[in-house]
């Protein structure tokens, strides 16, 4: 059995933790050798170790069992990522995923960060790439996600069509765009609170064009369209 797996296996059936030491003795590994897998497990956000004098209790993140231990059957990892132009460096991910963990990657491409966010929550895919204002949404209403870290930031931009029909600003639901246009509103940059949610960067498009929306809050690379078709970029939303 991969030495990981069985490490949370144990750690599973300990709910208040395992010494470091005893880990080593029930797996009958070095204990340099346990400090590395440990050190991975810590990295994935599977495990956590508590100091208690001079020795170490190991404790495991529960809800993540199940998606290890499926990840490590089939060999391959599915990432849901929203769509976006932002990820360059997952194929460098994928090499270390490889060679680390003998993984393969599938990457899975969802429209908007709502529907990556819920995919997860619905165990389409061990690990997302979505906006933290959208997981921690979701944290609400499921608490088994963890946040392991960081993946890209910054794209985002709001955009302005004069002739517009509408008066409204359109963004995409519970996602960082949202975020920027309450902050756009609140710092009196756009003079509308009247808000249409798009699902995906067709939908968003298709506003545009029509000019169904005088403000569009969107991502890179929706922004490129954006510059072609709005009068002026009014902010980025990393300047907030």
């Amino acid at each position: 059995m991969d030495k990981k797996l069985a490490i949370l296996k144990i750690l599973s059936e300990k709910p208040d933790g395992v010494p470091q030491s005893t880990l080593a003795k029930t797996l009958r590994i070095s204990k340099s050798y346990l400090s590395t897998l440990l050190r991975d497990l810590e990295l994935q956000g599977l495990i956590y170790r508590v100091r208690i004098g001079n020795s170490y209790i190991v404790k495991v993140v529960r809800p993540m069992i199940s998606t290890y231990h499926r990840v490590y059957q089939r060999k391959k990892l599915k990432l849901g990522i929203v769509w976006s132009s932002e990820y360059l460096f997952l194929a460098s991910f994928a090499k270390l995923l490889k060679k680390r963990l003998s993984l393969d990657l599938e990457i899975i491409v969802y429209p908007s960060a709502l529907k990556t966010t819920t995919a997860l929550i619905r165990g389409e895919v061990d690990a997302i790439l979505s906006p933290v204002i959208t997981q921690l949404y979701a944290y609400a209403l499921a608490k088994e996600l963890i946040i392991v870290g960081g993946g890209a930031s910054g794209g985002a931009a709001i955009y302005e069509i004069k002739d517009s029909k509408s008066e409204t600003v359109a963004s995409s639901e519970l996602s960082t765009m949202d975020v920027c246009r309450a902050m756009a509103i609140h710092k009196n940059i756009i003079d509308t609170k009247d808000t249409r949610y798009f699902h995906e960067p067709d939908e968003a498009l298709r506003i545009a064009k029509q000019k169904k929306a005088r403000y569009m809050v969107v991502w890179h690379p929706i922004t490129e369209s954006l510059r072609r078709i709005a009068d002026r970029e009014l902010v980025k939303c990393g300047d907030f």
